[in-house]
């Protein structure tokens, strides 16, 4: 009777972030990997295109990360992208409202690890109650410890569990949470947006800083994985679709 041999294999469905970091380490743990993408490229929703001349590149939408995002920088070093990402020295997002008033979220060297507390005491959208009030949420995530029940409840509730009026969450929680999550804070559970500032907000230094791309998120993404992958022998199926799964005894072929 003749043995069949079983080798180590997996198929990825889906060629954006989370399936080409998942393709990568799967390849690292010596699987023979398949990544199966509906597109004719990779990268998913980072992306860019031309517009109306080869040399005019758009991004679909703007794409920063935090320095605390560790994982991803050590991706970027697998498929050797990180060339094409820059960072300022330290955090500094500007604000400005309908009214023409501006402020920064400002990180200060010499404070750390309060480093943003001057800037939150004179952020000019809310009243100095108020900004108090986010230093009190910020104590609370510092000391707020891992439970199953935050998993369940959203970010907003959270927040209002600490005295966060409706006008803090919307002028200053919102638009400091929501471009990380790309979400609505209702749609953010309180494990996720109590690990953001303990970890970007409230984190070693550097945590905070903001990296941008310094070209089209395709040529620092989608193409240098796309090259990596085909590099160490992953067979990349793109611009084609998953019809259906169908089982056998050894193993789920996939019929593309």
């Amino acid at each position: 009777m003749q043995s069949m041999e079983i080798t180590n294999t997996a198929i990825v469905l889906g060629g954006g972030l989370w399936g080409i970091s998942c393709a990568v380490q799967l390849n690292q743990m010596g699987y023979h990997v398949s990544l199966v993408e509906s597109r004719k490229f990779l990268g998913g929703r980072s992306f860019s295109f031309n517009y109306q001349s080869p040399s005019e590149i758009i991004d679909n939408g703007q794409h920063v990360v935090l320095g605390c995002c560790t994982y991803f920088f050590e991706f970027l070093d697998t498929i050797e992208a990180s060339q094409y990402w820059e960072s300022g020295d330290i955090l500094n997002i500007s604000m400005r409202d309908t009214c023409g008033n501006k402020w920064s979220l400002r990180e200060t060297k010499w404070l750390f690890p309060i480093h943003l507390l001057p800037s939150l005491l004179h952020f000019p959208f809310i009243s100095y109650v108020e900004r108090i009030g986010i230093i009190f949420a910020l104590l609370m995530a510092k000391i707020q410890r891992e439970n199953y029940a935050m998993q369940n409840e959203s970010f907003h509730d959270w927040l209002k569990k600490c005295r966060q009026s409706d006008r803090v969450i919307k002028r200053f929680w919102s638009v400091i949470v929501k471009p990380v999550f790309n979400d609505g804070l209702d749609n953010i559970s309180a494990s996720m947006g109590v690990m953001f500032i303990k970890v970007a907000l409230l984190g070693k230094r550097g945590s905070s800083n903001v990296f941008y791309p310094t070209v089209g998120l395709s040529n620092c993404i989608g193409k240098p994985s796309e090259d990596y992958l085909a590099f160490v022998g992953c067979d990349l199926y793109l611009g084609n679709s998953v019809d259906s799964f169908y089982g056998m005894t050894i193993g789920f072929p996939v019929s593309v």
